[in-house]
This record gives C-alpha cells, structure tokens and sequence, in this order.
C-alpha cells in the first residue's frame, strides 16, 4: 500500500515490494519481515486453514 516491504525467504533470497506489487510466497517458506523506513501493507492466505493439518 506504501513504503518499501522486504521479505526475507528462508533460503536467503529477498523479496522486495512497493506500492501496488504482489508477491507470492511459496507454501512451507519461512519468512521475516523487514523494511528499510516504513509500510503499510495486506497479507493475505490461502486457502483459509492454512493451520489445519
């Protein structure tokens, strides 16, 4: 929505979003979130029971 996201993949590999992108995560990926200044964004999952086994 704004600013700069980074997202850190569990393989070391940097995603980097900004107004308007989408980026997709891998299912079973471990991430971090940083950002250099500031972000607002939207995460969204699916499907919605991502927790269930």
């Amino acid at each position: 929505m704004e600013g700069t996201l980074e997202i850190v993949l569990d393989s070391g590999t940097v995603l980097t979003g900004h107004p308007g992108d989408v980026l997709y995560i891998p299912k079973n990926t471990h991430i971090h979130f940083r950002t250099p200044n500031q972000a607002r964004y939207v995460y969204f999952v699916f499907p919605a029971n991502w927790q269930e086994a």
